[in-house]
């Protein structure tokens, strides 16, 4: 398993910005009275997400299928970043919350507050 860091002050910077305009903040219902965080960011820039990736070692990294009836066959293939473990989102959001514009940083701390109600976290 790679090992999981927060980035340096300008690889954050530069993380926050791509996740400033193409990335996914959620909070959703996981059934049976759970919470469920989760960042996300999708694009066809396949180097950029695999760099994002790796100077977090956070997350999964896949190509989305296209067999589901969305996808023209005349679009560029598309690339998931998704990271789904609490305590990562949390350690990545709370170092993210600085760089972040206004309605991105509500929602982190949106995420922060629940995530302080979720059984089993490591933080504080």
């Amino acid at each position: 398993m790679a090992e999981t860091m927060i980035p340096e002050h300008s690889d954050l910077a530069w993380l926050a910005g791509l996740l400033e305009g193409e990335g996914y903040f959620g909070m959703g219902n996981n059934g049976a009275n759970s919470v469920r965080l989760r960042v996300t960011c999708r694009m066809t820039d396949k180097d950029v997400l695999r760099k994002a990736q790796a100077m977090t070692g956070m997350g999964r990294f896949y190509k989305v299928n296209r067999d589901n009836g969305y996808y023209k066959a005349h679009w560029k293939d598309t690339w998931n970043w998704e990271i789904n473990k609490k305590d990562h989102i949390y350690a990545l959001i709370v170092a993210l919350y600085p760089f972040m514009g206004k309605r991105r940083g509500v929602r982190i701390l949106e995420m922060i507050e629940t995530y302080k109600t979720m059984p089993g976290r490591w933080a504080s």
